[in-house]
């Protein structure tokens, strides 16, 4: 939740317009999860923006979800942008959710759309710096090529639903494992005894 209430704190400094709807199976961890992040934001304004639906029919949407709550959608409102999150291949570790990249995917495939409906003139310029932005986390995280993800497989993702669906499953974002940061821990151990002993 601490990484949720900053990238809204991010959000409200930069003046973006996003309300943030949680939703989960389990009412009670929702719950408190909401309590939690009404109370670790600073703001009036961000506090009226949780799990309240935006007004305007014309707002767009971008879905965080699972990747095998993904997979059960036949298909997608042309308002919505999903990014799926996959629990990964280990189940011994615990997932570390990447939910800035998430969002950062999601809101940039979100403003291109806002971009061709609003000034169409300026949807080549949109999707251009969209897509360096996404193919930067897409090569961090998926080891992506550029010939994998192109402008125009962008440009394709915001036209067609059907075609934003199915690319939201196959570039579903890996989990961040504990495994790697003990890793790093063990291995930062390590060089501080070596300049030590030097």
């Amino acid at each position: 939740m601490k990484t949720w209430a900053y990238l809204m704190a991010l959000h409200d400094k930069a003046g973006l317009d996003i309300n943030y709807i949680f939703e989960s199976d389990d009412e009670e961890y929702r719950g408190e999860a909401i309590r939690y992040l009404t109370a670790m934001v600073g703001t009036e304004t961000l506090k009226q923006r949780i799990n309240r639906p935006h007004s305007d029919p014309r707002a767009l949407t971008v879905s965080i979800v699972k990747l095998e709550a993904l997979k059960n959608m036949e298909s997608i409102e042309k308002n919505v942008f999903p990014v799926a999150m996959s629990d990964g291949a280990d189940d011994a570790n615990i997932p570390l959710r990447d939910f800035s990249s998430a969002l950062a995917i999601g809101l940039a495939q979100a403003g291109c759309a806002k971009v061709k409906i609003e000034t169409p003139g300026e949807f080549d310029e949109a999707v251009s710096g969209a897509y360096q932005k996404m193919l930067s986390i897409y090569k961090r995280l998926l080891n992506m090529q550029e010939d994998e993800f192109t402008p125009e497989t962008l440009k394709d993702i915001i036209e067609s639903p059907a075609i934003r669906l199915n690319h939201a499953i196959a570039l579903a974002l890996p989990p961040i494992v504990r495994l790697a940061f003990e890793y790093l821990k063990d291995y930062h151990e390590r060089l501080h005894l070596l300049l030590e002993s030097a």
